[in-house]
């Protein structure tokens, strides 16, 4: 494989797990009504049982395990499922970002805003 593909896929990767912490830092910022939002069955499961704080701990834990095997599928036949995961976490930023019960993108952007606030004033 080439070095160009390489970058592109190792690009893929990088933005994969920037949506990730995306997502989580969105927990963290909405954990004290977290557990009446979430909409993913097995997250909202994990929650009931074992609170926010260790959802949490447990998604930062399971990024780092799936950014790290996404790395070596660089390096196998395996690495066209990358563009694939990059997809899916795409929508999902898409979704997280856009998204309002009422209505598609009414307040556009506002949990983008939330998080970059959240790290500009926490630095």
């Amino acid at each position: 494989m080439s070095i160009k593909k390489r970058l592109w896929l190792f690009l893929l990767i990088f933005l994969t797990a920037m949506i990730a912490v995306y997502d989580n830092t969105l927990n963290f910022l909405t954990a004290d009504w977290l557990a009446t939002t979430e909409e993913n069955i097995m997250c909202r499961w994990i929650i009931n049982r074992l609170g926010v704080d260790m959802f949490i701990t447990i998604k930062a834990v399971s990024t780092i395990i799936v950014i790290s095997l996404m790395i070596e599928l660089v390096y196998t036949k395996w690495w066209i499922v990358i563009p694939f995961i990059f997809a899916f976490q795409f929508a999902l930023f898409f979704y997280l970002t856009c998204y309002d019960k009422m209505f598609w993108c009414g307040d556009m952007f506002s949990p983008l805003v939330w998080v970059i606030d959240f790290f500009v004033n926490s630095a």
